[in-house]
């Protein structure tokens, strides 16, 4: 039956037995809006509420064979398969591609958008047998990725959400190694977001997890040393950034997973000037951060543009005036190519990190830069 024809065969009932709408809605247990929506021919109803108009209209079953028709000519949802994996991954596979930090923060609704499409069927259970752990890896994978486009597009919030539910669908997945990564990604944005406790704790779980004095080891260090810092534990966030870099110093390994290929000598460099900064050695922080900016090479422009950011950010903790300027000259145009919302971002966190006397020049030269952004 049409949903209208129902509505209309409701109200034909509820005129007959003489009741207002707001009394058949209190004699059925539902709402007196949704009611009006199904005599209305708006709202389709569902079985249960089918069966509590039939049985406080009395109509002995005559709305609940109304519903059969409509419920037998729904089709059956269509199943996730081998295929769907395949695509899921292809879709990995191009937003990876794509991810150069000239489009990045485009994509992020694209991952989030194929992310919720199949996490969704799949939970609802609509996949074929023996699928499902492929599918939550794949899925598993492609919500990293999603969370990554977030984070680079300084959508924290939904960028830790993503990365949330990447873990557990790793972990349904039974996929350790990617378990691991995106734990990994989420004590950097809780470092990124102020939050060095949760951050600690993150680490902590992934280096207890890494078997040894891994590449994996070496990054939770990092990440714990960061944490330690701003939670003001000198010493020991000191010890974890040298033993991170002692276990660095070896090179990669066989045993090493793909993603920890980013940790090179000039990311040591720029997370131990996270770490002096936020320990007040402003003079170290800016030399650290100064070095690993020379380090980096000129064709990845989009950390190109981090880096200075946060090379900034050390200078003016410093109140280094003139130096924060004349990068900023040279930062403007670089985030106007590099297109990267957190650069935009961490410019202006490093403004708000000074002091009360910051020059007026330098809040110029910070609006001229982000202004460079806008345009670019």
């Amino acid at each position: 039956m049409p949903v209208n024809a129902f509505g209309d065969d409701v109200k034909s009932l509820r005129v007959a037995a003489n009741l207002s709408l707001r009394a058949l809605a209190r004699a059925a247990h539902i709402d007196p809006g949704y009611l009006s929506r199904i005599e209305a021919g708006t709202q389709t109803p569902s079985t249960d509420v089918a069966r509590a108009l039939d049985r406080a209209l009395g109509a002995a079953g005559r709305l609940i064979a109304a519903m059969q028709p409509r419920r037998r000519q729904e089709r059956a949802p269509v199943l996730l398969g081998a295929d769907d994996v395949d695509a899921i991954r292809g879709t990995v596979a191009d937003l990876v591609a794509r991810d150069t930090g000239h489009e990045g923060d485009r994509l992020h609704s694209t991952a989030v958008r194929t992310f919720r499409h199949f996490h969704d069927r799949l939970a609802a259970g609509h996949f074929r047998p023996g699928v499902a752990p492929d599918l939550q890896a794949a899925l598993a994978e492609l919500g990293e990725v999603a969370g990554w486009l977030l984070f680079d597009a300084d959508k924290q919030p939904a960028a830790r959400h993503m990365l949330t539910e990447a873990v557990l669908t790793a972990q349904l997945a039974g996929d350790r190694n990617m378990e691991l990564f995106v734990t990994d990604l989420l004590a950097m944005q809780a470092l990124h977001s102020g939050r060095p406790q949760e951050a600690l704790l993150l680490a902590n779980r992934v280096m207890a997890a890494g078997g040894g004095p891994t590449r994996v080891a070496a990054m939770s260090l990092l990440r714990r040393g960061r944490a330690l810092a701003e939670l003001g534990s000198r010493q020991e966030a000191l010890a974890a950034l040298a033993c991170a870099r002692g276990i660095l110093s070896g090179g990669a390994t066989p045993s090493d997973p793909a993603w920890t290929w980013w940790v090179h000598e000039h990311e040591v460099m720029l997370h131990e000037a996270r770490a002096r900064t936020a320990l007040g050695d402003h003079a170290h922080a800016v030399d650290l951060s100064r070095r690993a900016v020379d380090g980096l090479p000129a064709n990845q422009v989009r950390d190109q543009v981090i880096y200075r950011a946060w090379h900034l950010y050390d200078l003016v903790r410093a109140g280094a005036w003139a130096e924060s300027e004349a990068l900023l000259e040279d930062l403007g145009p670089r985030l106007a190519t590099a297109g990267s919302p957190r650069g935009v971002a961490l410019v202006w966190q490093a403004l708000d990190s000074a002091d009360d006397d910051v020059p007026a020049a330098l809040v110029d030269a910070v609006r001229e830069c982000v202004r460079h952004a806008e345009r670019g």
